[in-house]
């Protein structure tokens, strides 16, 4: 029947998106993992390795503070076109200077664009799409993003030979990558939402940012992205603690499990709903988490993956959905900029509050502490009402 027929979900305009949110992501991905390596090697120093990585966070982090008030004064187009434009700068920046404190600049001129460029294409992507495939499209992208966290590495590290004199071709790469983000970006058609899009029922049309749905589903984001950091940044040395081999293998299959299920999960949505899918996926990280320390080989290990993947790989979307479901259109950019911020700041402290505890109570009680915090988020999520429309 016509009136069950979907609305169009692969317009142009959400195709270019996804580009962008492909190239930015993956640039980003191939010098996250990888230049701690170039930065020991030009300067003999663990410490500056650290700072490089560190000072693209921070600066990340920071930029997304500023989103609600660009958003405030520049469309989104204008938005993305500054974020990107930044990227494509400090890209050949990594090419021109050579000295470790004006690379290091180069590092937060980096941080702050891919801070800006991620946010504004994470909105031109919401913008894009119609409101009855909301959680589908931002599944795939999140689908995307996944595969630039799975290659870029692997990218950087094989054309690099790890070897930090020859690093510059990573550098190219990027520099290429981002150039052709640009032009994407200039290449969008960003259609401002209407009056009618903007006024749906009484949250959206009082264009609250920080209402309570917004508040509580940042700060479950949050404790999430802080309890996966347990395993994103340690899993590998916890393995190794153990005599139990090598992690790569568990990413592998955590990124392939967290793609696949992003295909089906609209359709795990509608039969079960959003809040019975998020609650289950929250329980089944809870259990992989808890599990993590009692594995006797690497295989469970291994296997702890395809659960882990197919949790993570829904939550996030879902956390997404709801909070851009309780703000106007244009307040997307900015509701996007506190979603992004909470898994920025999960992140970064996790890294630092995970390793202060490790070395206390080694890195079984990290696992443990994960599984207790993703189980007071699953406790919070069956008592908060999802608002999103």
């Amino acid at each position: 029947m016509a009136g069950n027929k979907k609305a169009k979900l692969w317009t142009r305009e959400y195709i270019i998106s996804l580009g962008i949110v492909f190239g930015v992501n993956l640039t980003m991905e191939m010098l996250h993992s990888t230049l701690a390596i170039y930065g020991k090697g030009l300067t003999h120093s663990d410490v500056y390795a650290g700072m490089l990585v560190t000072a693209f966070t921070v600066a990340a982090l920071v930029s997304r503070g500023f989103m609600g008030e660009m958003f405030k004064h520049l469309s989104i187009k204008a938005v993305l076109l500054i974020g990107t434009v930044l990227s494509v700068a400090a890209s050949f920046g990594y090419l021109i200077f050579q000295e470790p404190m004006l690379f290091i600049a180069c590092r937060v001129l980096h941080g702050v664009g891919f801070g800006v460029a991620s946010t504004a294409a994470a909105t031109a992507i919401s913008v894009s799409l119609p409101k009855s495939r909301m959680l589908e499209g931002i599944g795939y992208s999140g689908m995307v993003s996944t595969v630039s966290m799975a290659i870029g590495p692997s990218i950087s590290l094989s054309i690099s030979h790890s070897d930090y004199l020859l690093f510059d071709r990573v550098f190219w790469l990027t520099a290429v990558l981002m150039v052709i983000s640009l032009i994407a970006a200039i290449l969008v058609k960003l259609t401002p939402p209407s009056e009618d899009e903007e006024s749906a029922d009484n949250a959206l049309s009082e264009g609250k940012l920080l209402c309570p749905t917004v508040i509580v589903n940042s700060i479950m984001q949050f404790v999430i992205a802080f309890a996966q950091t347990a395993v994103t940044a340690f899993l590998g040395l916890y393995v190794l603690e153990k005599g139990l081999g090598g992690a790569g293998m568990f990413f592998a299959i955590y990124a392939i499990a967290s793609f696949l299920i992003r295909i089906v999960m609209p359709h795990l949505v509608d039969m079960f709903g959003e809040k019975a899918v998020m609650l289950g996926s929250m329980l089944t990280a809870t259990v992989c988490f808890a599990a993590i320390p009692f594995a006797a080989n690497i295989w469970i290990v291994y296997l702890i993956a395809i659960p882990y993947g197919c949790a993570c790989g829904m939550i996030s979307p879902i956390f997404n959905v709801r909070i851009l479901g309780v703000v106007p259109l244009k307040k997307h950019g900015a509701a996007n900029a506190v979603w992004y911020a909470a898994i920025d700041a999960g992140i970064g402290v996790g890294a630092f509050v995970w390793s202060a505890i490790a070395t206390v109570t080694g890195y079984d009680m990290v696992y443990i502490i994960a599984a207790i915090l993703c189980a007071a988020c699953f406790i919070a999520a069956f008592f908060v009402k999802s608002e999103a429309k």
